[in-house]
């Protein structure tokens, strides 16, 4: 909520902080993974703060497990590819 309303440095932290516990906390879940949209979401925020590496990392790990999120990621991974050039 203190993202939405406010969308400042320290509250884009803490969102990145609490999806680093889900992503850190996988396997102690009854699938043993992170829900959809986890490793997306959380590779977003990582553009968001300039590190296009962790970001393509975590945009592929989506895809990898669940394949249905490929057209939206791969638009993403190829904006990234643009901002490079």
């Amino acid at each position: 909520y203190d993202y939405l309303k406010k969308e400042d440095e320290k509250s884009i932290d803490r969102v990145m902080e609490e999806y680093r516990k889900i992503i850190s906390n996988q396997k102690k879940g009854t699938r043993g993974t992170v829900p959809p949209g986890v490793y997306a979401d959380y590779g977003f925020f990582l553009i968001q703060k300039g590190d296009m590496k962790n970001a393509k990392e975590n945009l592929n790990k989506e895809i990898m497990l669940y394949p249905e999120s490929k057209i939206f990621i791969d638009r993403i991974l190829k904006m990234i590819e643009q901002w490079k050039n």
